[in-house]
């Protein structure tokens, strides 16, 4: 029944297809430092400089016997590819060394040719000599139970979990609340609490050792008495973060002396668990079927009513939280259970830090991803039997991961293999969508992307299944064959609901979700016995920050293209703009002819999006993006975003990790819509995010310079009528614009400037006037060029970008670029003029990385950084 197939390969060595290169990398900080070099590693002559990067910096390792670094990843893949099949040999998977031989080669051609990746723990860990138990699962869930030995268990158990790279969720509700009374006397702590201790454990801990902060997901249930300290807690902090800023402590994230360090509760994400009932009540309150319901918290001892509170006064500061801060996020806990294979073994109560593994507590899962637009043959053709096969054996390799891996807990271990839940996911969706011309927020876009997703777990199953019947399936099958059956019928039914899609691909998902029934429940006539399955889960969607720029994506995880415009990092070090390649294909669908391309082409590099371009107004949606250029007013809506996670999570074991971006102008009632608009669409788990809502972010950080002090003002000296000027042409990103330097007759030093910049309204040009003005006042009424120079070098704010001056490579705003060429031209010019990190490319967090002072690109719920490969999560 099972027989892994040689698709790829045929007889020779998958390397052996490869041309091969050598080149340097170099990692370089904001100020030009060196961070990261390997000379001479060797690559795949197409990867981008952006994939070599970050291989190089992230995931090449020294041997823990001799000290051996890697510089290849030729090598790189084989320690990886070696390790898993000589684990599959001794694990019996394969009937003779011929098959093993065949998935070796296959998995080899995969991995080279970015068609897949494993997560980071694997690339960190497995097959790294002196390394006899590899830690190889990105996330953990852990438990608690109300208990001084187990409160302090959890902290040592995270922070092993750190070590090795990967990530820790834990749910605190079985903790006593604040008010509850002890046995010896005096009230319980309560989790709020004890937060602030793990919190503090994680800030000091590399994930992975490098490049990587510990990340962990906490959550509270809420009907919990300390449920509003916990939704507030977050809030606090922010708030002292804004008031230390303004006190004159930088709230720059990047900042070793940040005024982040002094805030608790900031390694990870927070989230409240709401249960049908709750959201049942808020939903008709909101639209006026009943008055307000009181909400009861319940003590974790006896159960009794520890007070009652309005359920939409709870709700509401939910919504304000999220608003102020971005946590917490909300799970919704009993939409999570009704896709719970094991029911018969407890609820789901807990996920991972990213919130796309949900499973029972105790447990970890080893997770990958598959690049979709590999499997694009052209605009209208996506190549299904290479897909399948690449999850085939994709699902093989995972399954033999699982005891490969090591645990850092016998409770971990013994769920791990006992129920075997697996992670296999996708990436660049929003390149795939853009390759094939279709909008992200279509009914098209989600009828493809939901039909993928359906076949994915439908031809997953079915290799579980296959695996069951060669070993066995996972040992709680038996126990849970019901409720199991219940939600392969949930994605079978609603897979047969979808409108077929313009790949067609919905008939080839519905034919797999027959075998799966067929065979792993037994329900073909042919079938003399029902194999079961493998692994209680699957799939999952990561945010695949690290991994997908491993794989060359365009969009990580289920995103959308961020901007069309982009920033990359060169093996060399520095920063160069490109043109998001999907662009072209998307207008070659379209018919475009290459001059009409080439003219896009500049109007996109000039403008950064393609509105009142020769572009056709209908196809102006395909090239919608998540966030917003200056000047651009298209960008896709919370609801869009919503809509396509609502479309995919019918056919995911798991749930999806994703940030629903809302604009600064967002209102808590609209946090509080999209709240509920997440729930009524059945997604399981959702965290929104205004921009601008954290003290770290530019914007924040503009308002913060903004505020001045009042000094004595001494005499000024008038310019003269007549005097001598210089003239300077600039551009920053698409940008352009010129200033004029007024020169002091006789000492020939500035005195006055004047700044006009192109395409800005009068609102932009009205500010730069002022700024422009006062600059000039300062500088009449004598405050030293240095002393303006310094403090208006390396303000954050759009326009911010690259520039054609090859002294000032980049610019964060036109006032650091501005100030930093007065220094080049009027001051010390052998001085060293800070190179500022590029903070206005669309697809930022709008943090900037703590290790080299670059942007960082939000993927999912977390960070990573293009430049030298720091993650803020641990899921890809």
């Amino acid at each position: 029944m099972f027989q892994l197939k040689q698709l790829f390969t045929e007889e020779e060595d998958p390397f052996a297809q490869i041309q091969w290169e050598k080149t340097d990398i170099t990692t370089k900080d904001k100020d030009g430092n060196t961070i990261y070099e390997c000379l001479d590693a060797e690559f795949p002559a197409d990867w981008s400089d952006e994939s070599r990067q970050v291989v190089a910096s992230k995931y090449f390792k020294e041997s823990r016997t001799d000290g051996t670094p890697e510089t290849s990843i030729r090598s790189m893949i084989h320690r990886v590819v070696k390790a898993i099949t000589s684990s599959g040999v001794e694990q019996q998977y394969f009937a003779d060394d011929a098959e093993a031989a065949v998935f070796s080669k296959e998995l080899t051609y995969i991995l080279v040719h970015q068609l897949a990746t494993f997560n980071s723990p694997v690339w960190f860990n497995v097959g790294v000599a002196g390394v006899k138990n590899p830690q190889v699962s990105a996330c953990f869930i852990n438990s608690i139970v109300d208990d001084m030995s187990s409160i302090l268990d959890l902290a040592k158990v995270e922070g092993m979990i750190f070590k090795d790279g990967s990530g820790s969720g834990v749910n605190l509700s079985p903790l006593r609340a604040s008010t509850e009374k002890l046995k010896g006397g005096g009230t319980a702590s309560g989790p709020v609490s004890f937060m602030q201790g793990y919190d503090a454990f994680a800030n000091v801990i590399l994930s992975g050792g490098r490049m990587r902060r510990a990340a962990r997901m906490v959550m509270l249930d809420a009907d919990h008495p300390d449920i509003e300290e916990f939704i507030e807690c977050k809030v606090k902090e922010e708030r002292i973060v804004e008031v230390l800023a303004e006190g004159g402590i930088t709230p720059e994230w990047n900042d070793p002396n940040s005024a982040y360090i002094h805030a608790k509760h900031q390694s990870g994400n927070n989230s409240v668990r709401l249960t049908d009932e709750f959201m049942q009540n808020i939903q008709e309150i909101v639209r006026g079927y009943r008055p307000d319901v009181d909400w009861k918290l319940v003590n974790r001892v006896g159960g009794d009513t520890a007070k009652t509170v309005s359920s939409k006064a709870l709700f509401t500061q939910i919504a304000k939280a999220a608003h102020a801060c971005g946590d917490p996020g909300v799970q919704f806990h009993d939409t999570i259970n009704n896709y719970n294979t094991c029911s018969g073994d407890g609820e789901i109560t807990g996920s991972n830090p990213c919130s796309e593994f949900l499973w029972l507590k105790d447990s970890a899962c080893n997770l990958a991803s598959i690049n979709l637009d590999r499997f694009l043959v052209d605009a209208t053709t996506f190549d299904t039997t290479r897909f399948k096969h690449v999850v085939n054996v994709m699902i093989l390799a995972q399954d033999i991961l699982v005891e490969l891996g090591a645990y850092p807990t016998k409770a971990i271990r013994k769920n791990s293999i006992s129920y075997r839940p697996l992670g296999l996911g996708y990436a660049n969706l929003g390149g795939l969508l853009m390759h094939m011309a279709l909008p992200y927020d279509s009914d098209e876009g989600r009828n493809v992307a939901a039909s993928i997703t359906s076949l994915m777990t439908a031809q997953a199953y079915l290799m579980s299944s296959y695996i069951a019947a060669r070993l066995e399936p996972f040992s709680h099958y038996e126990a849970n064959q019901s409720s199991m059956s219940d939600v392969i019928d949930l994605h079978y039914s609603d897979t047969k609901k979808l409108n077929k899609d313009v790949l067609t691909l919905q008939g080839v998902a519905v034919k797999a979700w027959q075998d799966v029934t067929g065979i792993g429940l037994g329900r073909r006539k042919s079938v003399e016995q029902a194999t079961g399955f493998r692994n209680a889960q699957v799939t999952l969607l990561a945010p695949t920050g690290t991994t997908g720029f491993m794989m060359g994506v365009a969009t990580t995880g289920i995103e959308p293209d961020i901007s069309l415009q982009k920033t990359k990092s060169m093996v060399g070090g520095g920063l160069m703009t490109y043109v998001n390649p999907n662009v072209t294909e998307a207008l070659q669908a379209l018919e475009y002819t290459e001059e009409e391309i080439a003219t896009l082409y500049v109007q996109i590099q000039e403008k950064g999006h393609l509105e009142d371009t020769l572009l056709a107004s209908e196809h102006l949606p395909i090239f919608d993006c998540a966030l917003t250029v200056p000047g651009q007013t298209r960008h896709i809506s919370v609801e869009g975003h919503i809509g396509m996670v609502a479309a995919v999570q019918p056919f995911l074991s798991g749930a999806v990790s994703k940030t629903f971006n809302m604009p600064h102008e967002a209102s808590v009632k609209d946090v509080e819509r999209a709240l509920l608009r997440a729930w009524e669409m059945k997604l399981k788990c959702v965290a929104l995010y205004r921009r601008g809502s954290k003290m770290s972010e530019p914007l924040r950080i503009t308002e913060l310079k903004q505020k001045t002090d009042v000094r004595q003002i001494p005499q000024r000296i008038k310019p003269p009528e007549d005097l001598p000027t210089h003239r300077h042409g600039f551009q920053i990103g698409t940008h352009h614009g010129y200033f004029h330097i007024g020169l002091n007759p006789e000492t020939k030093e500035p005195m006055e400037l004047f700044i006009r910049v192109a395409r800005f309204g009068s609102t932009v040009g009205g500010l730069l006037d002022s700024y422009a003005t006062l600059f000039s006042k300062a500088l009449q009424y004598g405050i030293p060029l240095e002393e303006l120079i310094s403090h208006m070098e390396g303000s954050k704010f759009p326009p911010s970008g690259i520039t054609k001056n090859p002294d000032i490579q980049m610019a964060q705003s036109i006032m650091d670029y501005t100030a930093r060429w007065l220094r080049l031209k009027f001051l010390d010019t052998d001085s060293e003029v800070p190179a500022p990190s590029l903070s206005d490319i669309p697809d930022l967090s709008e943090d900037t990385c703590p290790t080299c002072g670059h942007p960082l690109v939000r993927t999912g719920t977390c960070t990573t950084c293009r430049n030298c490969s720091y993650n803020s999560g641990v899921c890809g």
